[in-house]
Parts: C-alpha cells; sequence; structure tokens
C-alpha cells in the first residue's frame, strides 16, 4: 500500500514566468509569482499519459516513490524502505523485482539512489557504501564498493558523481567526481554553511546532465567530465534568509517556517525545454507549488500554480526524456475534493511538452 508522502520536504522546500539576462555566471532566471496561472486555467495537461501501474501481492509499491526509465521498461522504487526495486513495462504491467533487502551477497541495506545505465541495460543502487548492480531481469552482477556517503548519485561515461550534502564531518564539499572505480578524484561545492544535510535527488539526468540543490538555487550542467555553472535563480522577496545557513542545525526548520520563501524542489532539461518545479513556503500556511515550462528555442515560458495535493502525481515530477516527455509518479488526482484507492498502486503520469 502506498503510504502517504512525506511532508516533511515541504517544510525545506515556489516559481512563475520570468525575465532572465546572461552574465558571467550563466543565465540569470528572475522569478515572477504574479505572472502564473492557476491549473485551471491551462490546456496542457489535459492531454495527459495515464499508466496504471499494476498492483499484486509482489508489485506492491510503497511510500514517497520514484521511478527511472530505459525504453520499455518503467522501474520504481522507495527510497529508504524494505521494498525491492519493481520493473514494470510502459503498460504497466508488473516484469520482475530486482534485488532485496539483506546484508548477503547480491543485496543491499537500503536503496538511498538508483542509476539505470541504458547503454549497458543494468540498474545500479545506491546503498551503504556500496553500488550494487543488476540485470533488468533482476540477475546479481558484481557490485563496486563506495567509501563516500551519499544522497544520490549519477554514472557518466568517465566515471560516477556523488553529492553528500552539507557533511562536515566527512568533507567540506558536497559534490564528489570520481573513477570508474569509485575512487575521488575532484571535489566541488564548499562554503561556511551550517545547514543540516538534504536528502534529495540532485541530478537530472537525460539529453542534458544537471545537478541542482534545493537551497542554493544555482543550476548546473555536468559536461565533458566537468561542472559548469548554467542558471542562477533568483526569487525577489522570497530569498531563503542568509543567516539561515549560519544557525546551529536544530533550529534551521523552525527558523524558516517564520518566513515566507521559495526553494527549488525539481529542475530536468532536454535539448528543448527546461522544467522546474518549485516550493512557495508561507510559513504556518499551505504551501503553493509551481510547475515552470521554458521552450529553449523561443524562450517562451508558461508557470501554472497547483495546490498541495497530498499523493497526486504533481507532486512527484521524475524525468524529462529527449522524446520531450515530462514522467512524474503518483495517484492521477489534481484536487483536495479527489479521493484515491490506498490499496491500489499510483499511477506514471506522462505529458508530452513537444507543442509547448
Amino acid at each position: 500500500m502506498m503510504k502517504r508522502m512525506n511532508f516533511l520536504w515541504l517544510l525545506l522546500c515556489c516559481i512563475s514566468c520570468s525575465n532572465s539576462e546572461q552574465d558571467g555566471n550563466g543565465m540569470k532566471i528572475i522569478f515572477r509569482k504574479e505572472n502564473a496561472i492557476r491549473f485551471s486555467d491551462t490546456e496542457l495537461v489535459k492531454n495527459k499519459t495515464i499508466i496504471p501501474l499494476e498492483t499484486t501481492d509482489h508489485s506492491l509499491i510503497y511510500a514517497n516513490p520514484s521511478v527511472r526509465k530505459d525504453g520499455e521498461n518503467l522501474f520504481v522504487f522507495s527510497n529508504y524502505s524494505a521494498s525491492p526495486i519493481l520493473r514494470f513495462d510502459t503498460k504497466g504491467n508488473f516484469m520482475n523485482t530486482i534485488g532485496r533487502i539483506g546484508n548477503g551477497p547480491g543485496e543491499y541495506t537500503g536503496i538511498t539512489d538508483v542509476f539505470v545505465h541504458a547503454k549497458k541495460e543494468y540498474v545500479e543502487v545506491l546503498s551503504d557504501k556500496m553500488i550494487q548492480r543488476y540485470a533488468y531481469d533482476g540477475k546479481s552482477l558484481e557490485p563496486l564498493p563506495v567509501d563516500l556517503p551519499a544522497f544520490s548519485f549519477v554514472h557518466t561515461d568517465d566515471g560516477y558523481w556523488f553529492y553528500g550534502g552539507n557533511n562536515k564531518m566527512y568533507s567540506p564539499y558536497r559534490l564528489f567526481q570520481t573513477d570508474s572505480s569509485g575512487h575521488a578524484v575532484r571535489e566541488y561545492l564548499t562554503d561556511d554553511s551550517e545547514m543540516l544535510p538534504m536528502m534529495e535527488t540532485n541530478f537530472g539526468n537525460g539529453a542534458c546532465l544537471t545537478f541542482w540543490e534545493s537551497l542554493y538555487h544555482k543550476i548546473y550542467h555536468i559536461t565533458n567530465d566537468s561542472l559548469k555553472l548554467s542558471h542562477t535563480i533568483e526569487f525577489p522577496g522570497l530569498e531563503i534568509p542568509a543567516d539561515a545557513h549560519k544557525m546551529p542545525p536544530m533550529e534551521v526548520i523552525p527558523y524558516l517556517k517564520r518566513f515566507h520563501y521559495a526553494t527549488i524542489r525539481c529542475y530536468l532539461e532536454n535539448q528543448k525545454y527546461v522544467y522546474l518545479m518549485v516550493i512557495e513556503n508561507k510559513g504556518d500556511d499551505m504551501p503553493a507549488i509551481y510547475h515552470w515550462f521554458i521552450n529553449k528555442r523561443n524562450r517562451r515560458e508558461t508557470l501554472i500554480q497547483t495546490d498541495l495535493v497530498m499523493d497526486s502525481y504533481l507532486l512527484s515530477p521524475q524525468l524529462l526524456t529527449e522524446e520531450n516527455g515530462l514522467y512524474y509518479i503518483g495517484y492521477p488526482i489534481e484536487s483536495r475534493d479527489e479521493e484515491v484507492n490506498p490499496d491500489s498502486n499510483p499511477s506514471v503520469v506522462m505529458i508530452d511538452l513537444s507543442d509547448l
């Protein structure tokens, strides 16, 4: 059974059509909340494709699911749960499980993040000091020991990138590049922030490999084995208080609840489009959710504001394919008046951005 989505990420997590300008630090995108349109006033998501995921005793999906895709394969998993990875086809039919919780050969102690290596057709599972590898049919392959505490990772042609968050007990750096054997070769992103480490999926993998952090508002491209600042997002009047980064970690969440601020929750990019999901935090009031679409070729922007609807697919964007398919996972509900069957699996929902 899919449990209620974890509300904690909303405490630390806004957007509209913007103005943008170029400077030496990449493209500056300025948030203009007043230009947002309501969800009910747009046709963008009316013709979405809904893929209900088959519900059986062996395919039950846990809370807060994520999805990866390669061709006709959908891989669904829940971070930090006891559930294995579930493989479905693109019609929602359950195929098989991949891996399981344990300490034996081919097992993992928990799922921290998952990467699907499309070229070699295997799945990699980041767990405690280990990357377990599996064929699509679930067969266990040779694992890779990794001595890096990390919340998310990605596999490139030259090796791996790992995000460890603000973990100064391990390193002053937050981002690490390794060779194909998992040995660190470069370190990136350091400052004097005392903020708690953020457990989030930071890499937007697809036609453009990107990296972002929800509390920093800087977007990077990973190209030619290097990290390059691509965009800086500005939120006039909705900035995160600078002193929040200087406070004792356990005081940050109650401190931020006193402010009205915005933060990036998801960033995805392909050759034609940029997509952002932003959370506008309003202290003790209900957060507002924004979906920002930018056509890179004509700079046309569409900003849609939605209500916070727990378990809705609109809270969980996942990937943007080269074919301009924006994928979400969750129940296909869009208002607080709609109900879901808690004994059924969520669905994968795809929105085609090609005509945007």
